[in-house]
């Protein structure tokens, strides 16, 4: 019944953020988009379009900018594991969540001396039946062998709160893995449409053979 929150992306921010200006910060001709956009710490890959005049601009051979970006690649698939570690943990939470505010409200329908027939776990291959009288008081286990005790629609307020705050959270981090997946797959283009405009040009200068 904690409340779940989804930590900012902030370990590889700064690293990841340094080769996007690097390598198109500055928009040409030949790329796309404006520099310095962001998506809740996100830094946003921009397309490239005219690889040789890059290349030009920034006095850089292909060989140098395919290890940049695929520096930044790596940044970025660093990026959606950390993302999608914490995707499992709140979709787990919100599960958790949803379950106790289940039961909690099923509880709180009970009459006056009506009990709650339920099965009691004693390890994991053991259960008892248990009969729960109805009462005003609950206890909520907070995490940390921490358990608090809350009246029961003050435990009701608390649940849905933290289930409305941990949905959100979801919604959020499942819009965040989206954009992410997208500046990867505009880092594979790029990475693909240089190394494929540097074997076209070798081949036109004659360094590599034509079938090669």
């Amino acid at each position: 019944p904690r409340e779940c929150r989804a930590p900012p992306v902030r370990s590889t921010r700064a690293g990841i953020s340094s080769y996007s200006h690097n390598i198109m910060a500055t928009t040409t001709a030949g790329s796309s988009g404006s520099a310095g956009e962001m998506h809740r710490g996100i830094p946003e890959a921009y397309f490239v379009e005219d690889v040789g005049k890059m290349m030009k601009d920034k006095g850089k051979d292909a060989e140098t900018l395919l290890k940049e970006c695929d520096t930044m690649y790596q940044q970025y698939k660093l990026m959606e594991s950390s993302l999608l570690q914490k995707q499992r943990k709140l979709q787990g939470q919100l599960v958790e969540i949803k379950s106790t505010l289940g039961i909690l409200e099923h509880y709180d329908r009970l009459e006056e001396g009506e009990q709650l027939v339920t099965d009691f776990r004693l390890n994991d291959a053991l259960f008892v039946k248990a009969k729960i009288e109805r009462t005003d008081k609950v206890a909520l286990w907070l995490g940390a062998k921490v358990m608090l005790e809350y009246d029961t629609p003050e435990a009701l307020a608390l649940l849905q709160k933290n289930f409305d705050s941990c949905r959100v959270n979801v919604k959020q981090l499942a819009e965040d893995m989206d954009f992410l997946r997208d500046q990867i797959t505009t880092m594979e283009v790029n990475m693909a449409r240089i190394y494929n405009h540097d074997v076209t040009t070798r081949r036109q200068s004659g360094a590599l053979p034509p079938n090669a």
